[in-house]
């Protein structure tokens, strides 16, 4: 190649040397030739170029010497032979081609190869220039058409489109696997210049469709029939399988697409429907043939028949009701290999598992509507279905909320709906849901016309266990134990499924997989197995005692934090129905372990009605003594929770008692910590300190030194709120000490917090951040993200009582961050108080108003008095910097009064009520704490003030 920098012979759109001022046209291209073609002998390149000439080597030697002289160094000529050294355009553009560099081919070509060149050519070198113009338009369409299947593939459909007239314009291409890629491009992308290159290929002007009508309107899911369009005019994509359980819409779906196909002449050989119902995997070749009704005369199998029906042919087949079928499915890649024209569209309740194969799963029709008051697809389905068999059906407002139910029972199942709306004639709509909650056989299709697999529900679920074999029929129906969302190893525990076994079974549509080893069944499927499952003897007896023994050992290997949350979450439907199941065969001892790992999950989540109906259903069936004292001393948690601190106490006295005549000094510990917490609770710290060190004398005498840690921070906690600072700093100065003998981390970070707060209270500011300090990065380095937001929580106090509010805010709303990820309801109140406070400070008081009103909501939820109290405290504050002193006035005159307010939040309000009493506001009999509450739109929030401002 020629040295000289920014020199190029450019032949593409015409023909010039770029970097000289050289312009003769015939040595341009004599050059153009040798570059391209290599060395040429000296005679043969006279005789092409100069072939009428009297003297073509003299007109030769003229043409080198010119170049020569114009441009030196591009040539190497000796006596017989000639041979350029020069870079070109096309050579730039044959390595980007071959370096499959498809957008730096498109941005190099510019034109024809030598497009204008106006010379007088022999015949030779006239086929040389057609034959390069051609190669380039090639190459050029090739790259157009890979970066238009690129733009369709991301969804981008101008460019798409763009890109494929533009490849139609660079030649035409004629080539059959080229012009059938571009074809498809051109359709996919909406191109009119579709049916020109259609009928330059061969193919028929009109579209040939062979598809049965649709009996009914197609109902939602236009979305779903989108993206199945998209990927089907994908030039990548060859094979489509819509896979889903019986009933699901399959067919439908696929018809419904299959005309708006053939509508748009997106298949310019035809769109083809084939009913594969009760078709022999042999006779496969045989259906299709007469779906497109082969051409006659062909000789040979049947195979071979379709073969010639489908040369040149660009072509959709819809194979419908594919899975009786499966073993005959490589005869669809064999198609597909032969016939680049043919794409295929499969409907089947399993994969077929070919390579060429995208799936594309169909879960029942939507259940929720996109906007309030409208009618989810579900419902629309059912009413037009219920309003075709019945002019006399109406849905009465009343009615809805039953309708969502319906839709909700079925999880939007197509037929589910439609049999349910078939008996719309004899039933109420209450009736139907009523029926479809006892049973998948509740009604048989209005319809004659019907495939007798659709005919019930019960004939379609038998339809689709008769695919299984009996192993996999065993294991499907043992599944059914499983509620909701199970884990892949669950069903290894329980049942010994295999990984395989499970994804045989979503495979087969019996089986949804929502996540990586995650899986659950369709609700129909799995009340349908239920009753098939006790069919088998003792099998569902065994099944289900497996279920609830992994599921209550599970739960005892859970430790408290962020993941048990999650896991638990995720498991709660299996854990409810092992902990039911455990109930009736009065597996207490089991229950009562399991018990202690509930109540920390819901009290972490705040849901303590539930967890108290959790424990009241075990203890209504309990036998056992020591468990019925276990399970008690939980009840009497959870009833602390909700607010009846009476009842709590009584429970737990009687677990205590219980547990000390058995002699079971571990449940005395714990009935005795449970009491000193509930009297916390009320208020109480004279009697939550009594209960406290009753249960720290059981823990001395046991050795538990991680319990006597956290009964000495206890202890330090009962004392602070009574104004005995120095006693509560020695409790936990000693509760420390020992959860630092125990190595109890978790433990030791949360007295360092609460350490920590004292020293603020006590008015020690640096002191109060350097241990708070301390504590948070013992808790970041061992990922203690329960502990970690109360500690930012009390660093946010610190930086508030030290006037920094710009840090305060920060700590307040990293803190409320992080609880709402732990589920700790009551920190997550007491940070929206602190929040609104620093807020307050700040001047913004409607903001502040929001996030002290939904603090406080969410502290009187969970029950915490004293920290009701604490947040009136703050609301009175709010209501004085707005003017609203008599407000303020009622506010304060709970707090003051209220035997549960901590000493220094019942000192804050005193000052503030000796600022306001001045002012005209004097003592009257304060209201009760429920009463003002209610009053301020608390306990049932008032309109038009958020919850969760975030």
């Amino acid at each position: 190649m020629n040295g000289d920098e920014g020199m190029r012979l450019e032949m593409l759109g015409g023909l010039k040397f770029k970097g000289a001022t050289f312009r003769r046209p015939k040595p341009l291209l004599l050059l153009g030739y040798l570059a391209l073609e290599g060395p040429k002998p000296r005679r043969y390149l006279a005789e092409l170029f100069w072939p009428e000439a009297k003297n073509p080597p003299g007109s030769l030697s003229v043409a080198l010497t010119q170049i020569k002289k114009a441009v030196p160094g591009v040539l190497l000529v000796d006596e017989s032979a000639v041979e350029a050294r020069l870079d070109t355009d096309v050579a730039v553009l044959k390595a980007a081609v071959e370096s499959r560099a498809w957008a730096e081919v498109d941005a190099l070509y510019r034109g024809p190869f030598l497009q204008g060149l106006d010379l007088a050519l022999g015949p030779e070198l006239e086929e040389w220039v057609y034959t390069w113009r051609e190669r380039i338009e090639g190459w050029v369409s090739e790259a157009r058409l890979a970066l238009g299947e690129a733009a369709l593939e991301r969804g981008d459909l101008e460019s798409a489109r763009r890109f494929a007239e533009a490849a139609l314009r660079a030649g035409e291409p004629i080539e059959d696997s080229l012009g059938v890629r571009l074809l498809l491009l051109l359709t996919a992308s909406g191109s009119p210049l579709a049916r020109s290159l259609a009928r330059s290929l061969g193919l028929p002007r009109s579209v040939p469709c062979r598809l049965p009508q649709p009996a009914t309107r197609f109902i939602g899911r236009q979305s779903l029939l989108d993206s199945i369009e998209a990927r089907l005019l994908n030039p990548a994509t060859r094979l489509v399988s819509l896979v889903g359980m019986g009933g699901v819409g399959k067919s439908r779906s696929a018809l419904e697409l299959a005309h708006r196909l053939c509508q748009r002449g997106c298949f310019v050989g035809g769109v083809y429907w084939v009913d594969l119902e009760g078709v022999e995997p042999d006779a496969l070749a045989e259906a299709i043939l007469s779906a497109l009704a082969g051409r006659s005369g062909l000789a040979g199998s049947a195979w071979e028949r379709l073969a010639g029906t489908l040369a040149d042919r660009y072509v959709l087949l819809v194979l419908d009701n594919f899975e009786p079928l499966i073993e005959a499915a490589p005869r669809l890649s064999w198609l597909l290999a032969r016939f680049p024209g043919l794409k295929i569209l499969v409907t089947s309740r399993e994969r077929l598992g070919l390579k060429e194969e995208w799936v594309i799963r169909l879960g029942g029709l939507d259940t929720r509507p996109e906007k309030a008051g409208a009618f989810s697809e579900a419902e629309m389905l059912f009413l037009e279905r219920a309003r075709q068999l019945n002019d006399r059906f109406t849905l009465r407002e009343w009615d809805r909320p039953v309708l969502a139910r319906i839709c909700e029972l079925v999880e939007g199942l197509p037929l589910g709906l439609e049999l349910a709306a078939g008996w719309t004639e004899h039933d109420r709509l209450e009736g139907i849901a009523a029926a479809i909650e006892r049973g998948a056989g509740y009604a048989s299709a209005p319809w004659k016309n019907v495939p007798e697999r659709h005919r019930t529900l019960r004939a379609m679920l038998e339809q689709s266990m008769a695919l299984l074999e009996p192993e996999q029929r065993r294991a499907f129906l043992k599944l059914s134990v499983f509620v909701g969302v199970f884990r892949a190893e669950a069903a290894v525990a329980v049942l010994g499924m295999s990984a395989s076994g499970l994804g045989g079974l979503v495979q087969k549509s019996l089986l949804e997989q929502p996540a990586p080893g995650r899986y659950r069944m369709h609700s129909l499927l799995q009340g349908f197995a239920l009753r098939k499952l006790s069919e088998y003897g003792d099998l569902a007896q065994k099944a289900r005692d497996a279920h609830a023994r992994y599921y209550l050992s599970w739960l005892q290997e859970k430790t408290l934090g962020k993941e048990m949350l999650r896991e638990m979450r995720e498991a709660l439907a299996n854990l409810r129905a092992a902990w039911r199941w455990a109930v009736a065969r009065g597996w207490d001892e089991a229950l009562a372990e399991a018990s202690e790992t509930l109540k920390f999950f819901f009290d972490a989540e705040g849901r303590f009605e539930e967890g108290l109906f959790w424990m009241e259903k075990a203890l209504s069936k309990m036998s056992d003594s020591r468990a019925r004292g276990h399970v008690q001393t939980v009840q009497g948690w959870f009833l602390a929770r909700v607010g009846r601190l009476e009842e709590a106490r009584e429970v737990s006295e009687a677990a205590r008692s219980v547990l000390e005549r058995l002699g079971d000094v571990a449940g005395v510990q714990k009935a005795l910590n449970n009491l000193g917490l509930q009297a916390y609770r009320a208020g109480d710290y004279t009697a939550a300190a009594r209960a406290w060190e009753a249960a720290l004398e059981v823990a001395r005498a046991r050795g538990d030194r991680r319990a006597m840690g956290r009964l000495l921070h206890n202890l330090a906690l009962a004392a602070y709120p009574l104004g005995d600072y120095e006693r509560a700093e020695r409790y936990f100065l000693e509760a420390l000490a020992r959860d630092r003998e125990a190595g109890y981390v978790a433990g030791e970070a949360n007295t360092l917090n609460n350490l920590g707060n004292l020293h603020r209270l006590r008015g020690g500011l640096e002191a109060a951040r350097r241990v708070l300090e301390t504590g948070l990065q013992l808790a970041r380095a061992h990922d203690l993200r329960q502990i970690e937001p109360y500690l930012l929580y009390n660093l946010g106090q610190v930086a508030l009582d030290q006037g920094d509010v710009g840090e305060a805010r920060a700590r307040f709303e990293a803190a409320l961050r992080l609880v709402r990820q732990t589920g700790e309801r009551v920190l997550e109140g007491s940070a929206l108080l602190n929040l609104g406070a620093a807020l307050l400070r700040l001047g913004f008081l409607e903001v502040a108003e929001r996030h002290i009103r939904s603090g406080l909501h969410v502290v009187w939820t969970v029950q915490d008095i004293p920290e009701v109290l604490r947040g009136l405290v703050v609301f009175s504050e709010l209501m004085l910097a707005k003017d609203r002193q008599e407000t303020a006035a009622r506010v304060l005159s709970v707090v003051r009064r209220h035997p549960a307010a901590r000493a220094h939040n019942r000192e804050r309000a005193e000052a503030l009520w000796q600022r306001i009493r001045g002012r005209g506001h004097g003592e009257s009999a304060p209201p009760s704490l429920e009463a003002v509450l209610t009053e301020l739109g608390i306990i049932r929030p008032a309109l038009g003030y958020a919850l969760d401002p975030g």
